[in-house]
Formats: structure tokens, sequence, C-alpha cells
């Protein structure tokens, strides 16, 4: 979820979850960096894609208004 929170936030880079991390009592507690990377390398790009397509969004778009 903190990882989802930094991206709706316009945060573009994993090491901004420290932000996140820094304010337990506010996020709670915050995944590590690396625990981050492995949730993005197990990401199903094709599935990524689909969610695209179906938002009528293409890379780098999606969540954009």
């Amino acid at each position: 979820m903190h990882l989802a929170v930094m991206l709706a936030g316009g945060n573009e880079l994993v090491s901004n979850l420290r932000v996140l991390g820094d304010q337990p009592g506010l996020f709670g507690e915050a995944a590590s960096q690396p625990t981050a990377w492995r949730l993005l390398d197990a990401i199903d790009e094709g599935l990524l894609a689909t969610a695209r397509a179906a938002s009528g969004q293409g890379p780098g778009q999606l969540g954009s208004p």
C-alpha cells in the first residue's frame, strides 16, 4: 500500500519510500526499498499492458488525468 500511496503522490523513485517510513505514526510501517523492488520486479508486464489498454492510457500515463 505504501508504494501505491507514494506513486499516487507523484513520486517516481523507490527511495522516496523512506519519507513514508520516517512517519510511522501517520502511515504505519513502510516496506523497505528491497521489498518494494521485489514487488516491482514481480509485476506481470502483460497484465499491466492489459490494465493500461482498458484504461485508455499508454505507458507512463496510467493514473494521469
